[in-house]
Order: C-alpha cells, then sequence, then structure tokens
C-alpha cells in the first residue's frame, strides 16, 4: 500500500498547480467600499482634453463638402458637346417572295449581289475554336455541311 499523502502524488504529476499558493480569493482589500464611489466619481468628472474646433477648422469643414457639391453640380451641367444625334436605320420593306429567297443559299448571293450590299463580300476571320463553337451552338450536322459545301 502507499503510504504516500496525495499532495505528494500531486507534486510529481502537476508541479506548476502545487505551486500556486493557497489564498482566499475573494478577500476584499481594507476600505474598498468607502473609496470605491469617490474614486470613480473623481475619473468620471475629470474632462479630458479633446479636439478644439478653431473658426478656421469649422470653416473649412463647411466649406469642403459644399465645393465638393458645386463642383459635382458644374461638372454634371456642363454642356461641352452640342445634342447627340442618333443614327436612323431604314429598313426596307420585305415582301413574302424575298423571303423565301433567304431560305437558298444561291438565290440570298444573288440577292446581295444585285443590290451591291458588301455583306456578300463580307470577310469573316474566325479560328478554328471560335468557328467550331458557332457550329455547336447551331447544332449544324457536319457532313450535311461538307456535302453541300
Amino acid at each position: 500500500m502507499n503510504t504516500r499523502p496525495e499532495h505528494e502524488d500531486l507534486k510529481s504529476l502537476a508541479p506548476t498547480l502545487t505551486s500556486i499558493p493557497k489564498v482566499d480569493p475573494f478577500v476584499v482589500p481594507e476600505g474598498l467600499f468607502e473609496r470605491f464611489p469617490h474614486q470613480v466619481q473623481a475619473h468620471v468628472t475629470t474632462q479630458v482634453p479633446g479636439l478644439r474646433w478653431t473658426p478656421w477648422v469649422k470653416r473649412l469643414a463647411l466649406a469642403l463638402p459644399l465645393s465638393a457639391v458645386l463642383a459635382g453640380a458644374w461638372w454634371l451641367f456642363r454642356s461641352t458637346e452640342g445634342p447627340v444625334e442618333q443614327a436612323a436605320v431604314v429598313i426596307p420593306e420585305t415582301t413574302v417572295d424575298e423571303l423565301e429567297l433567304l431560305d437558298d443559299p444561291e438565290a440570298l448571293a444573288a440577292l446581295y449581289e444585285s443590290e451591291g450590299s458588301s455583306v456578300a463580300s463580307a470577310n469573316v476571320d474566325l479560328t478554328e475554336d471560335e468557328l467550331a463553337a458557332w457550329l455547336e451552338t447551331e447544332q449544324t450536322d457536319l457532313s450535311q455541311l461538307i456535302t453541300e459545301l
């Protein structure tokens, strides 16, 4: 049987814990309740020096936002350019026969050539990836495309 007291076992297991002094933590210093309210009141009534608002600081605090508002209004209402003219797009009337021609590629090419349009001679430079992506989004059958070309 072990004849050593328990605190000796604790000393070997937790030396820091056993080194803490054993005192009553709830002891209040003498006269604390008499002095404490007066100390708090004295601390509260002392005035902490703050920012002094000199007259020029007050004027500056008013002038800066006012000048920013005036500059913004001037920039907003200034007129450097005249009114913007919008380009008018004229869409010619299309007959049913012309709309049916749009399904036939040869007739469509002839229609563009007869009107002198630059669409028939337009050159579009696409990379292979862009062309493949376009064909995929249009769900084009590649074998049918090859036979038509």
